[in-house]
């Protein structure tokens, strides 16, 4: 019995120490979407998914790392969908005007939508430190989008509709301004799609707050409902149809409650726009 204590307690030292190192280890993923839209073969857009960094007091260096990943690539524009301070109140996490202000050292155009943890944190204190920084925050609102080689993309964001359902029922989904035109709609989660009406139907929708679980069996299976009451059922990440609409979760950057990910990296999603059909990768 002994032995077996002490294999059960090694076991688990070991789960922790592997989880709280695999936090710490960013993937960079590829998801390749295929635009009908575009009929010039030469069109295409690259996107760049944040979510959920969950920054603390003192993780300055951390949305410094982040800004210099960001730098890094080359995309179009960096979509930002929320959960940036840890914690439930303003105590817990890291102060907006800090983080927004490091932020706006990116090279690449910034959009934003706000996720529960900004709602708990103060909403208003968040958007404004955004907003002082002229990095829009997307509420019930699009923007068009345009390349180099005549592509156009509507890009429209909502509230968080856990916290802010009320304002999110009354203002609605951005309407699809051209059928000829994809329309990519930022949502911190993916609950949205059960309120799209058919004239707001985005292209793809994509969304975060789930952590892809956090703590999950090999191959990504969560094992519990540790972040935001999901239960392990549900979807988690990656390319998901939610009510028939398509939806790309993220896994996100931080974690909720453990400062652990583990069989389940922290993550950053580049997702590739392409004339022609249907796939990811």
């Amino acid at each position: 019995m002994g032995r077996l204590i002490f294999g059960a307690a090694l076991l688990f030292v070991l789960a922790v120490g592997w989880g709280w190192i695999s936090s710490l280890w960013v993937r960079v993923d590829t998801v390749t979407w295929i635009v009908p839209e575009w009929k010039n073969a030469a069109m295409s857009m690259r996107l760049i998914i944040v979510s959920d960094p969950h920054w603390k007091p003192g993780d300055g260096e951390k949305v410094q790392k982040l800004v210099e990943s960001l730098n890094a690539e080359e995309v179009d524009a960096v979509l930002l969908l929320g959960d940036f301070p840890y914690g439930n109140d303003s105590q817990s996490g890291m102060d907006p005007k800090q983080y927004a202000a490091l932020l706006k050292k990116c090279r690449h155009p910034m959009y934003v939508v706000l996720g529960n943890h900004d709602s708990l944190y103060g909403y208003e204190t968040v958007r404004d430190a955004f907003l002082a920084e002229s990095i829009p925050v997307l509420q019930a609102e699009s923007v068009m989008l345009y390349g180099d080689h005549g592509e156009t993309l509507q890009l429209g964001g909502v509230d968080d509709i856990l916290t802010r359902r009320d304002d999110v029922l009354r203002l609605g989904v951005p309407k699809r301004k051209r059928a000829d035109v994809p329309y990519i709609l930022m949502s911190h989660t993916h609950y949205i799609a059960s309120i799209i009406k058919p004239e707001s139907r985005p292209t793809l929708v994509v969304s975060g707050h789930t952590h892809g679980g956090q703590i999950c069996l090999p191959g990504g299976t969560a094992v519990g409902e540790l972040v935001g009451n999901l239960r392990s059922d549900e979807v988690m990440s990656g390319l998901q149809y939610v009510k028939s609409q398509p939806v790309l979760i993220s896994r996100g950057l931080g974690y909720s409650i453990l400062p652990i990910r583990l069989f389940c990296p922290p993550q950053l999603i580049i997702l590739e726009l392409k004339s022609g059909s249907v796939k990811a990768s």
